[in-house]
């Protein structure tokens, strides 16, 4: 979190590839106000990897977001994590 007061950054976490990598993405809140790990990608065949772009939530608090790659093809994938 960045005080804008101060200009002190805090770093709330360092991935460090067993949790992780290279985090692109917009931070979606639960409905409690957590920031917590929805999904963790196995890459390629499975369902994919790199999740790059923003998620998108549907009125019944599905959400939608793609990947970079993956799946056949290693063209990536369009997923939905429902709530």
């Amino acid at each position: 979190m960045l005080n804008v007061a101060t200009r002190h950054l805090t770093t709330l976490h360092s991935f460090n590839n067993t949790d992780g990598q290279l985090p692109t993405g917009n931070l979606v809140r639960d409905s409690q106000g957590n920031l917590t790990t929805l999904h963790n990608f196995t890459y390629y065949e499975a369902d994919g990897g790199y999740p790059v772009a923003g998620l998108t939530m549907d009125s019944k608090g599905n959400l939608y977001g793609t990947t970079e790659v993956g799946r056949k093809g290693d063209c990536g994938v369009l997923f939905m994590i429902e709530p």
